[in-house]
């Protein structure tokens, strides 16, 4: 049977196939993809469009027999903002025919970017030219699946993604959560007791005497959980190191530990340590972002990983 990239790209077109045959295929690749991007997250909501990243982009070139390629990104300089330019091909692997190139580019003058070292600006110049590159070549396939045509990595940076959580106010202390806990759990508080509530007086009778359901009881970490869920996430970027995996088979499995790794910047330096408690974590090589929340307790900071994207 004839290639489908025979009549795409610069390959030689030697026959033409029923467009209808053609699309028939396509729309049964736009559904593969449809679940591989629902199994790795590898899109982002951006506004109110999905928009694939990189893994996804890799994948529908795989499915005709394609990958894509950059060359070693460059310094550059426009206008006065300096950056990072690379180009990219994707090439059928069967023929090494180039089927499509482009150029792109990571700069000083984007929010993100304009205090990051250089490698991960060059890193980033790459993974923006292979997606634009398999874009230009398979837009009319992802279209069939229902996702935006534009690379997740080719938007600014200025977007927002809709998945992220609502800010909400910060939790203050550990005394403030056990606190909270307390009340949510219907056991009077430390204040409470000092002051005889709860312990057999007139308010702790009143409150049995009521008619009102009693609300469901949670414990002191439930609450915690729930709480620290509503709180906004904050990211760094860099390179996964010293890994020491999460043994728990769910999220926050009780009595298990939680799994640490160290952020790195790429040149030695520590960006953070990380803690986590997703055994589906991607902690794979690879310039990475990773969101994570801040924890106070009893005075000591640390940083709870939340999700992990990756940014090649």
């Amino acid at each position: 049977m004839p290639n489908d990239l025979e009549i795409i790209g610069n390959l030689p077109i030697t026959s033409l196939r029923d467009p209808a045959e053609i699309l028939a295929e396509a729309g049964e690749r736009a559904k593969a993809l449809k679940e591989m991007v629902k199994q790795t997250r590898s899109s982002k909501m951006i506004g109110n469009k999905e928009h694939l990243q990189i893994e996804a982009w890799a994948t529908i070139g795989s499915f005709y027999g394609c990958a894509a390629g950059a060359d070693a990104s460059e310094p550059f300089e426009i206008d006065g903002v300096r950056g990072a330019r690379a180009h990219a091909r994707v090439v059928h692997k069967e023929t090494g025919k180039v089927i499509s190139e482009a150029i792109s580019y990571c700069m000083r003058d984007e929010d993100n970017w304009a205090h990051k070292p250089f490698f991960q600006l060059s890193s980033m110049a790459q993974t923006r030219a292979c997606s634009k590159a398999l874009a230009n070549a398979f837009r009319w396939v992802v279209v069939m699946a229902g996702y935006a045509t534009t690379p997740a990595e080719e938007m600014t940076g200025n977007e927002y993604d809709t998945r992220k959580p609502v800010p909400q106010t910060r939790l203050r202390n550990d005394a403030t959560m056990v606190q909270a806990a307390d009340r949510y759990t219907g056991e009077p508080t430390r204040q409470e007791e000092a002051a005889g509530v709860g312990t057999g007086g007139a308010d702790h009778t009143a409150q049995q005497a009521s008619d009102a359901p009693a609300p469901k009881a949670q414990t002191a970490a439930e609450l915690i959980g729930n709480i620290t869920d509503k709180m906004q996430d904050q990211y760094e970027d860099g390179m996964i190191g010293n890994l020491q995996p999460y043994q728990g088979t769910k999220n926050y499995q009780p009595k298990v530990k939680p799994g640490y790794f160290d952020l790195e910047d790429g040149q030695g330096g520590l960006v953070k340590r990380f803690k986590y408690f997703d055994p589906t974590m991607e902690l794979t090589s690879g310039l990475k972002r990773v969101y994570y929340r801040t924890e106070n307790y009893q005075g000591k900071v640390s940083y709870a990983a939340t999700k992990i994207e990756s940014l090649e």
